[in-house]
């Protein structure tokens, strides 16, 4: 709920501040969403999609040889 007030705050703060075309208010709410969203996803410690796909990759390539290890041992 708090920060529903402090969206619709910053709408009257835009508004206020003599913001009348509808296109200027549009980008204005477009930058504050993104950027209490940024600030929420950095306060949760989220991981970016290159973080993400290296892990995936790391993965990927343990799962090969752990394949491959079990091969070999079965062929023993």
């Amino acid at each position: 709920m708090n920060n529903f007030k402090r969206i619709v705050s910053d709408f009257v703060n835009i508004i206020q501040k003599g913001i009348l075309t509808g296109k200027d208010i549009k980008d204005e709410i477009i930058t504050l969403l993104k950027f209490r969203g940024e600030s929420i996803a950095q306060q949760l410690n989220l991981s970016t999609k290159e973080e993400l796909d290296l892990v995936n990759k790391k993965i990927e390539n343990l799962s090969k040889e752990i394949k491959s290890l079990k091969a070999s041992l079965r062929k023993r």
